[in-house]
């Protein structure tokens, strides 16, 4: 049986796709420089998000030793409370410094614009080409990876990167804030700074640095 022809009114196909000539290996190496790009774009952002989480915590904008040593007034008074406070009426076993912020604002702010480290893309099933992904702070806040990453549970990594920032002994901890109705409200945390409670090399086990390394 012949195929049939055009009809009458020339209806067609819109624009076809084009079909690739690619080899496996070629594909396969795209592939891999693409989760390349993801990788590097992921790990800046992260960066990026650590900083800007660190300054909403201390209240502001600077970076670097400046920050940190903002962060350390803060933390030297949560632990003087601490220790002012009966045993009774403290509110934890330990010191903490804590703040919560609500990032909706700069939910969408673009991490990697002026970066050396390009925004990754994606394949679009629908125009068949790669679009850029943006990664932004709402991204980064939330991000977990893929299975068989090593953060699997949204914000692992992020707290994972601010805590690598701090001495030893001190790490971060970050909690979505929730109605009375057990519901998250969208980009609201509780941001913490807790210590291990461990006796250091220092007098106080609360100190900022407490192990000589």
């Amino acid at each position: 049986m012949p195929f049939p022809t055009a009809p009458k009114n020339s209806v067609s196909l819109s624009t076809l796709q084009p079909i690739s000539s690619k080899s496996k290996e070629e594909i396969a190496a795209e592939k891999q420089r693409n989760a390349d790009k993801w990788n590097a774009a992921i790990k800046e952002g992260m960066e990026q998000a650590a900083l800007l989480v660190f300054q909403a915590l201390a209240n502001t904008t600077d970076g670097g030793s400046a920050l940190e040593d903002t962060i350390k007034t803060h933390w030297d008074e949560c632990v003087s409370e601490f220790e002012d406070t009966e045993p009774a009426n403290r509110k934890g076993t330990s010191p903490q410094f804590m703040r919560r912020y609500d990032f909706s604002r700069d939910s969408r702010l673009r991490l990697l614009d002026g970066s050396d480290v390009p925004n990754p893309t994606k394949f679009n099933k629908d125009t068949g080409k790669a679009v850029e992904v943006p990664i932004t702070l709402g991204m980064m806040l939330s991000w977990k990876d893929p299975d068989g990453g090593d953060f699997t549970r949204p914000g692992e990594r992020l707290r994972t990167t601010m805590s690598n920032w701090l001495p030893m002994g001190k790490s971060v901890l970050i909690f979505p804030v929730r109605t009375k109705d057990k519901k998250m409200i969208p980009y609201k945390f509780d941001i913490k700074i807790v210590d291990d409670g461990n006796l250091g090399d220092t007098g106080n086990k609360y100190d900022w640095i407490k192990y000589t390394q």
